[in-house]
């Protein structure tokens, strides 16, 4: 009897102590006499979430293997909740399993089983809120686009293996520096300057966090000022069209760069140089994380750029790498052309470009004659 007493006494401090005499007492009780049946429910809406979240990762899974893209804010945040509540629940999944229970296991025991009960109710309601919260994600976007550093170029094989890739790094870790803000890679016409620049775009997309944007113009002998003012602009969606005065293009495309920071600034077939403000370009700084590569067939045109020491030359292949790449390139060789074929790849000067187009006019020739006929005309071109 005395025991009976008690066990409602600490019933009723237990009440008093959760401030819940204004709460109806069957709410609370049934937690604390009973808590079996509301841990059951908390279980499978566990089962339910973990379902939901396994659907949503899949989603983003897809996504950004194949479109790049990230979760949404709101994506993430879900994500979060669903892995607390799972947490606390697998928490509250353990107190219940050990809790103990008084008036001889009539009772469970009061205070410490309210407050479990609690949790389960609010969890409960949070789960629930987070189930329907996930059913209408799945049927929305979950995704964004990541925004673009720049657009990856098709693949260029370095040809040389010794000789590009040597000023393939050297270039590399210019740009990777803290000091060359303008880098300049120079060499005659056809020697690969263009492929170089191309393969940096695409390495620094894969492997660099250096840069939040690349913006690759191509200059050409004939380009004039307005056409590359419209290019480099509709790489930071600003559109240029419309306005004719070239300080007003300057001064805008100067304005909405400024508002950006650690710009790569390809400038390909640079044939002279130009001050990058006039254009509307800010000048590379260690503040803003700038820097500029260009090509040109010209170190003159690197010098007043102010490339200073950051200057690359392409060298021309050797000849053993000639000769490896001419064959490549015009697949099999009778042997009584093979000597005359060596001194028409010599006649390429090493250059990458000549080596690949004569050796593609030549491909599948078995003809001493145009041969020889073939290298009598570079012969004559050189002179």
């Amino acid at each position: 009897m005395a025991e009976t007493i008690a066990a409602i006494d600490t019933l009723l401090s237990c009440f008093c102590q959760q401030n819940c005499l204004n709460a109806p007492i069957f709410v609370r009780c049934k937690h604390m006499i009973n808590p079996k049946k509301e841990i059951k429910k908390l279980i499978i809406l566990k089962t339910e979430l973990i379902a939901l979240k396994d659907d949503v990762n899949g989603k983003l899974h897809t996504a950004r293997i194949d479109r790049g893209e990230v979760p949404t804010q709101v994506v993430q945040f879900w994500l979060k909740n669903v892995q607390r509540i799972l947490e606390d629940t697998e928490l509250v999944e353990g107190e219940f399993k050990t809790s103990e229970r008084c008036l001889n296991g009539l009772l469970p025991k009061c205070c410490s089983n309210f407050n479990l009960g609690q949790r389960i109710s609010e969890l409960i309601v949070e789960g629930n809120t987070l189930t329907l919260t996930g059913t209408q994600l799945l049927k929305d976007t979950l995704t964004s686009q990541v925004p673009k550093i720049g657009v990856e170029l098709p693949a260029q094989t370095l040809v040389g293996e010794t000789t590009a890739q040597k000023s393939l790094e050297k270039v590399w870790e210019l740009l990777m520096d803290g000091e060359s803000r303008v880098v300049g890679v120079h060499g005659m016409g056809g020697i690969g300057k263009t492929k170089m620049a191309m393969a940096i775009n695409n390495r620094i997309l894969e492997k660099s966090d250096q840069f939040d944007k690349i913006i690759w113009v191509t200059l050409s002998k004939a380009r004039d000022i307005h056409g590359l003012q419209i290019d480099i602009a509709k790489k930071v969606d600003l559109d240029l069209s419309n306005e004719q005065d070239e300080i007003e293009r300057m001064g805008k495309l100067h304005e909405a760069l400024k508002r950006r920071k650690r710009i790569l600034f390809i400038l390909d077939d640079m044939w002279q140089e130009f001050p990058l403000g006039k254009i509307g370009v800010p000048e590379p700084t260690t503040d803003n994380g700038c820097k500029v590569l260009l090509t040109t067939r010209k170190k003159e045109v690197c010098n007043k750029m102010g490339c200073r020491a950051a200057i690359v030359k392409i060298e021309t292949l050797t000849e053993e790498e000639t000769w490896e790449l001419f064959l490549d390139k015009v697949n099999e060789l009778t042997p009584e052309v093979i000597p005359t074929a060596k001194l028409v790849a010599k006649e390429c000067s090493g250059l990458p470009l000549a080596i690949i187009t004569v050796a593609a006019a030549m491909r599948g020739n078995g003809d001493l004659g145009d041969w020889t006929v073939a290298l009598n005309n570079l012969r004559n071109f050189s002179n």
